[in-house]
């Protein structure tokens, strides 16, 4: 299992390695753009994609909608992760093919029960 996550800020990073610390099989990669995850996705595909939607220069979900776009890339389930989940944000994200959105949790062990949600719900071929 490999998880790309593309958020600006490199303590989420940090973080999503402390959560996934002994889960088997797990390894996950850091984009710090849009445009380093999208090139990283076109050169090693991930089963995940963590997207954080506060990034500077294009918004999370300009990112998403390119992701789902981008043929070779666009089946790869790509979970919202952010701290500003907002309803409006849930209803674009879905509209666009999110697998999910969650807000960040604020413990490493919070973050590593939404990574195992996230995980079952790829393997039940569900939506969260």
């Amino acid at each position: 299992m490999h998880i790309l996550q593309i958020d600006d800020d490199e303590d989420e990073f940090i973080f999503l390695q402390l959560a996934i610390k002994g889960m088997q099989d797990i390894k996950c990669s850091y984009a710090n753009t849009i445009w380093n995850g999208i090139e990283l996705l076109k050169t090693g595909l991930p089963n995940i994609v963590l997207l954080d939607i506060n990034m500077p220069d294009v918004n999370g979900l300009e990112c998403l909608r390119q992701i789902k776009l981008t043929e070779n890339i666009a089946k790869i389930p790509v979970f919202v992760l952010s701290s500003s989940v907002t309803e409006r944000c849930r209803a674009e994200a879905h509209k666009l093919g999110a697998a999910g959105c969650y807000v960040k949790p604020d413990s490493v062990t919070l973050l590593k029960k939404t990574i195992f949600g996230m995980l079952q719900k790829m393997a039940a071929g569900g939506e969260t």
